[in-house]
């Protein structure tokens, strides 16, 4: 018999190896370089959004190329300034309905370059649903006939485009979107979706650059395509939320 502290470590290695094992094939849900804490608005407050690179730079350190909010029939650029105290971006809505957050970003070092735009590593689209307390029509009536053209291109370096609005998406629908990188369909890519709860799913688009997934749950989805091109690796990223109380909602658990 082995004496009893051998046997402790014996005992004791098993178990801190088998929690090494559990933790490292707990898988990391990927997030998004934007971030915003809430894709609902409200008419005449600030809605604000951060920024953290991969390689740690934000707002005021990043390329910023091209920041702007598209609504019904118009579109603005935002100012990447944070407001003062903060590190967060901040832009105010003037009307209900839905509106288009596009950013692209990318190394700091590319400033200034007549061609920044094309030097954007980080692309994303953030589909925001603005309220007012005034009596007017609400935003999901107004997606309708006031489209901001969430289903639009919108020319970025790498760029995900939904075939379905995402302000129309419920639990239990399916949402076809289609990759892109420089402004050409992406085949054999792998795209994923990665649903409220963390759990993500991984397609591969076919010949034409679609993917299909069904939206199984109600909450704040990232759909997520990645490309690495010339030693680069380029990120774009859809945001947008399925509201509470889908019709199908809960069809998965």
């Amino acid at each position: 018999m082995k004496p009893l502290s051998k046997r402790w470590s014996v005992a004791t290695l098993f178990v801190v190896l088998g929690c090494a094992t559990a933790y490292a094939s707990t898988p990391v849900r990927p997030q998004p370089a934007l971030k915003a804490d809430t894709l609902t608005a409200q008419v005449g407050q600030p809605f604000l959004m951060s920024l953290e690179l991969p390689n740690g730079e934000s707002w005021t350190t990043a390329n910023i190329a091209r920041l702007i909010v598209r609504t019904f029939g118009k579109q603005q650029t935002i100012p990447p300034t944070p407001v003062v105290g903060t590190r967060d971006v901040a832009h105010t809505f003037t009307e209900s309905g839905y509106a288009m957050i596009v950013l692209s970003a990318g190394p700091g070092s590319e400033k200034g370059r007549s061609d920044a735009w094309q030097r954007t590593t980080y692309c994303a689209k953030l589909v925001v649903k603005v309220e007012s307390n005034e009596a007017s029509p609400p935003a999901d009536e107004l997606q309708v006939e006031r489209d901001p053209g969430l289903m639009s291109k919108v020319g970025q370096k790498i760029e995900i485009r939904p075939y379905i609005s995402p302000a129309t998406v419920l639990a239990g629908d399916d949402l076809p979107v289609r990759a892109y990188f420089d402004n050409e369909k992406q085949v054999g890519g792998a795209i994923k979706a990665i649903a409220p709860d963390g759990s993500v799913e991984e397609k591969t688009t076919n010949d034409a650059g679609y993917a299909n997934f069904t939206i199984t749950r109600a909450g704040r989805w990232l759909i997520r395509y990645e490309k690495e091109a010339e030693g680069t690796k380029y990120v774009a990223d859809l945001i947008f939320e399925v509201p509470t109380g889908s019709h199908k909602e809960g069809s998965e658990g």
